[in-house]
């Protein structure tokens, strides 16, 4: 098939690849059969509690990279496959191994967790791709200062062997564009001295509308790389023909150093042009993001703070620094002693987000506030009782400056059973106030349907709320008061009537075991 120049993702793809859009199981094509399935990068939930769906298309995004198999064909190969230990005679031609690795950059900084589903998905199907040997999983904190040592994984970024290994690789980075680390330079300079040698691109979990809210702020360029399978200096650049194009940034010369990384969604035909990109020496319209080689002031991708909200009417979510002495309430799960806002200025800022978000995302908001949160939890509530849900909705709620993390100490592999999120003092009474008894309730039977093996504090949680009545006895220690804390929330927030007294001795024993006295 003869390659042509779409210019875009959406004018028609120049490949026909055997990966439904659909994410559809498919037959025919080739996949590795390897000896052991991959492991998941983040900790599934309990096997009894139900699977949380991943990104519609992330399946068939990963196998649309199955095309760059063409980049290990050596120049005489007569197009046939060996297949070690195959049943019947040797043939002669000899099998020639991959030696090619795929290296994925993983985010997980605040709002990541929503996405974790989705990031499994892709490197479980990308692991199955026969071009790749090893597929190699080095992550991104990217909530941490630009300064801190840990900001990568640094056992990970060695045994990828993105320092001194000569093997051939793609780096491919997952993040939706909320971190800090994406403000400052130390990201940059690492992609730069990556990119020097392999080709590097970035995998927006965000739809594309999305992306201004975030803190990668992309422009469209046609792109062609002079060497196949080169690194990112080895493309060359020009401006679209279509001077009235919509830009998220606006134009400005590319400079000569000026580091180019092309910006993907997280679906098949932008994976195959971006595989173009990559194969040929055709010309192919990408959004990339443009970073000086000596970056001064605002000039990183992401403190372009007069272009943030371009198209989108809104405005970056965590991705600018606050001025000297100023509360960063933008600024996705800040820290406890900062995050700790008054209650009475939690009313202003539930209303405001309310009024910028989704239905569904505010939705899912006033249902959170009635559990005990972590990110099964979560994901358990959006997948259950938000119809049609994405996992953008979550993202948006964990981005909002609403809440925080509590208990991280593991936080990729953070069990169901402990509460690891919780809202800002005085948000959750907000939501629930703004919530149904019915769905609160519904709320409840979720959480005592599959929390209640594991945890005992949330045994009979349904009825308590239906009939507003707290434990007879309730005893509180510090393995239940996360959970009994957002009980008494939930019961607050509905008519109590003659049950107010009870409700105030619980809150009472509460109040005094978290001062170390006891309540008679």
């Amino acid at each position: 098939m003869t390659p042509v120049d779409s210019g875009s993702v959406d004018s028609g793809a120049w490949l026909v690849t055997i990966s439904p859009e659909d994410d559809r199981a498919h037959s025919g094509g080739l996949l590795r059969l390897r000896a052991h399935p991959p492991k998941p990068v983040f900790a599934p939930p309990p096997p009894e509690w139900p699977a949380p769906r991943p990104q519609p298309g992330a399946a068939a995004a990963a196998r649309a990279l199955g095309v760059l198999d063409a980049l290990r064909r050596d120049p005489g190969d007569d197009g046939t496959l060996s297949i070690p230990n195959a049943p019947g005679p040797v043939p002669d031609a000899p099998h020639h191994p991959s030696v090619w690795d795929l290296v994925l950059v993983i985010d997980t900084g605040a709002s990541m967790p929503a996405w974790y589903p989705t990031v499994d998905c892709f490197v479980a199907c990308a692991h199955d791709l026969p071009l790749f040997a090893d597929v190699h999983i080095v992550k991104l904190h990217s909530q941490r200062p630009d300064d801190a040592d840990d900001l990568f994984d640094a056992a990970s970024v060695s045994s990828a062997g993105l320092t001194l290994s000569p093997r051939k690789k793609i780096v491919l980075v997952l993040t939706d564009g909320v971190g800090a680390a994406w403000s400052g330079r130390q990201v940059w300079r690492r992609f730069r001295q990556w990119s020097a040698r392999y080709p590097l691109a970035v995998l927006h979990l965000q739809p594309h509308a999305d992306w201004p809210r975030s803190a990668l702020h992309t422009r469209p360029l046609k792109l062609r790389s002079s060497v196949p399978g080169g690194g990112n200096g080895t493309i060359a650049t020009r401006e679209p023909e279509e001077s009235a194009a919509t830009d998220l940034v606006p134009a400005a010369p590319v400079a000569k150093g000026d580091l180019i990384v092309p910006v993907m969604e997280l679906r098949k035909p932008w994976v195959e042009q971006w595989c173009r990109l990559v194969l040929s020496d055709q010309w192919v319209q990408q959004q990339v993001l443009v970073v000086p080689e000596k970056p001064e002031g605002a000039a990183l991708p992401a403190q372009r703070a007069g272009e943030t909200g371009a198209g989108s009417g809104g405005t970056a979510i965590g991705v600018t620094e606050p001025a000297a002495g100023e509360a960063d309430r933008d600024a996705p799960l800040p820290p406890a002693a900062a995050a700790a806002a008054a209650p009475a200025d939690a009313a202003r800022r539930v209303v405001a987000f309310l009024a910028g978000a989704s239905p569904r995302t505010a939705q899912l908001a006033r249902l959170l506030a009635a559990a005990p949160l972590n990110r099964h939890v979560m994901q358990l509530v959006a997948d259950q009782l938000v119809p049609f849900s994405h996992p953008a909705d979550l993202a948006e709620v964990l981005s909002s400056g609403l809440i925080r993390a509590v208990d991280m100490d593991f936080p990729d592999d953070a069990p169901a059973d402990r509460v690891t999120y919780d809202f800002d003092p005085g948000v959750r009474a907000e939501l629930l106030s703004r919530e149904s008894w019915e769905r609160s309730r519904r709320v409840a039977e979720l959480v005592e349907r599959y929390l209640s093996p594991s945890v005992k504090a949330v045994e009979g949680l349904a009825q308590r709320v239906e009939y507003v009545s707290p434990p007879d006895a309730l005893v509180v220690d510090a393995a239940n008061l996360p959970f009994v804390q957002v009980e008494l929330a939930v019961l607050m927030a509905m008519p109590t009537g003659p049950h107010k007294r009870v409700v105030r001795q619980m809150k009472d024993k509460i109040d005094a075991f978290l001062a170390g006295t006891t309540v008679g």
